[in-house]
């Protein structure tokens, strides 16, 4: 029985980045910038709604859980070694130990991640996650609010730079506008590089 509601904690940067990264762990003293961050951050295969669909198609309740009620938040920490790989997995805060082993389960059955860079180099890094599990919402993240700039005005200069510059449909400019509104939610249109982003991303948002 699946029932579990994926939380992601998204720091939009400016343009294309973006992460759940709270700690970074470098090799050498010259692998950090001066915000202690690498140049560009780990990535699941497909970006965050890839992850999002990898983990909520994965993740099952346990019968024991189900019959504690078990519910809440599980934060995970791993590495994303410079080859991609992941490695030492493990529990940061824990729920239920169910909830708790699967969580550990879903990370260490990723496939490989786009490793993080700095200076062109591929590093290794840290990479903490909160997964939620819950009863509401069954199999789906829940969708975040869009701030005041985007229920109006943004989406309004969105659709006509959309359709007028990219010759996009309705479907596909709510595609991407829901895409914006899960990661750049607190940025304006003007911080953002639309061409960079329609070609380095991909929108599947299944509504489902």
């Amino acid at each position: 029985m699946k029932n579990v509601i994926i939380l992601f904690m998204l720091s939009a940067l400016p343009l294309l980045g973006f992460s759940q990264n709270d700690s970074t762990h470098y090799n050498t003293e010259d692998e950090f910038n001066l915000w202690g961050c690498p140049e560009k951050m780990p990535e699941f295969p497909g970006g965050v709604l890839a992850m999002m669909k990898y983990l909520d198609t994965k993740a099952i309740y346990t019968e024991r859980a189900i019959n504690d009620s078990a519910k809440g938040t599980v934060y995970v920490t791993f590495m994303v070694m410079h080859t991609g790989k992941i490695n030492d997995v493990r529990i940061l805060r824990g729920i239920h130990p169910d909830l708790d082993s699967i969580s550990i389960k879903l990370i260490n059955d990723m496939p490989d991640w786009i490793p993080a860079e700095n200076r062109g180099k591929s590093i290794d890094c840290q990479y903490n996650l909160p997964i939620k599990f819950g009863s509401q919402g069954i199999g789906k993240p829940q969708e975040p609010e869009p701030s005041k700039y985007w229920r109006k005005k943004g989406l309004r200069k969105l659709s006509s730079v959309c359709r007028e510059k990219y010759n996009m449909n309705d479907e596909e400019i709510n595609c991407w506008y829901r895409f914006i509104i899960w990661n750049y939610n607190s940025y304006t249109l003007k911080y953002l590089d639309l061409g960079e982003l329609f070609k380095k991303q991909k929108c599947e948002f299944n509504s489902e």
